[in-house]
């Protein structure tokens, strides 16, 4: 818009005043001209609010191999609201502070079993998981301090009436640096989080706490970036560091288990970039859809 506009200027000037009525004329197009300078304005005004990733970056959709995969929904506050897929289906509910409260989830559980016939039913359905085809599989709840972090969060299994509750520690920028989990009342896991100066978790450590108290190290995820938006940052609600609070996008994956040296991986990728430098196409079949 705004370099249309300059184009119309230098169309409307771009004359010689070889006479007394061009000199005339030029009062009415200096009218004009001033008229076009202030809708200028008032155009760069609403770009700099297009630039609002919050409002006009959003994630819709990812669809994988060309096929829609993911959809997505939003509060009036831009906040996640729906993940809808064909296996899992959430829903995050919010107070007036929006806060997250609630994550209520719902999930095909065929695609768990171990036969293969099982499996193969669960491939072939083509309606998604809904509150409307599916019963809910577990939720969390979300606590907070005065201040206004996260405390504690506490998931609840359906099926099996299992329990499982998070605290955490915050680093000295106030991003979690501990996440402890309880099951059972007793400590089970804790991972700890590392950032880089842009606030990307770059390393995630995870430990096993054994019966007798003591730690050992399990495994180790660490991670290197681009220098582009992430479009999962609109998710950055759900609060657990990693994908939904990186400002930046994956481009090296590697992911160590102690255990298992054979099982340990390496994955990068590449990304195709909109005007806005929102990922739109990742070189593993994945493609972006904004509102």
């Amino acid at each position: 818009m705004r370099f249309k506009l300059f184009l119309l200027i230098t169309n409307i000037f771009a004359f010689e005043i070889k006479n007394e009525s061009n000199r005339i004329m030029m009062k009415n197009y200096f009218s004009l001209f001033t008229f076009i300078i202030v809708l200028v304005c008032f155009s760069c005004g609403d770009e700099v609010l297009s630039d609002d990733p919050d409002k006009l970056h959003l994630l819709k959709q990812v669809f994988i191999e060309d096929e829609l995969s993911f959809e997505y929904t939003y509060t009036n506050a831009g906040l996640i609201a729906e993940e809808k897929s064909k296996f899992h289906y959430s829903k995050h509910t919010y107070n007036s502070a929006n806060q997250l409260i609630q994550s209520d989830f719902y999930r095909d559980e065929r695609i768990a079993s171990s036969s293969l016939e099982i499996l193969n039913e669960a491939m072939q359905r083509t309606e998604w998981v809904s509150p409307d085809n599916t019963e809910k599989d577990n939720y969390y709840t979300f606590e907070y301090h005065a201040s206004g972090k996260l405390k504690k969060r506490t998931m609840y299994r359906l099926n099996g009436g299992e329990i499982t509750i998070d605290t955490f520690i915050y680093n000295m920028d106030e991003r979690i640096e501990r996440r402890i989990s309880y099951y059972e009342n007793k400590k089970s896991v804790y991972d700890d989080y590392f950032y880089d100066s842009k606030g990307n978790l770059n390393k995630q450590d995870r430990y096993f706490i054994s019966e007798d108290g003591t730690s050992s190290l399990q495994s180790t995820r660490t991670y290197e970036f681009d220098e582009k938006h992430n479009p999962y940052l609109s998710f950055r609600a759900l609060m657990m560091p990693g994908k939904n609070t990186n400002q930046n996008n994956v481009v090296k994956e590697t992911y160590i288990i102690y255990s298992d040296p054979d099982a340990n991986r390496t994955m990068e990728y590449n990304y195709e970039y909109n005007i806005a430098d929102y990922p739109v196409k990742r070189d593993d079949g994945f493609t972006y859809v904004y509102y």
